[in-house]
């Protein structure tokens, strides 16, 4: 029992530290490009009476590159 619950914390810290690799700047200079078309999904209105009352919508991205 002990076994487990010390498995558990220490599962839970490491976790939880492994969360900080996204708040440390790595690059010092990003470029960014916006709005990047890569595909594109059916959408539905706000009131959806019929499954042909679907309509196509560009999903895009926003590319993030060191430079």
């Amino acid at each position: 029992m002990i076994l487990r619950v010390l498995t558990s914390i220490l599962f839970i810290f490491s976790y939880l530290m492994s969360q900080t690799r996204y708040l440390d700047e790595i690059f010092d200079e990003v470029t960014i490009t916006e709005d990047v078309i890569y595909g594109n999904a059916p959408d539905l209105p706000f009131i959806f009476l019929f499954e042909w009352n679907t309509y196509d919508i560009d999903l895009d991205m926003d590319v993030y590159e060191p430079t």
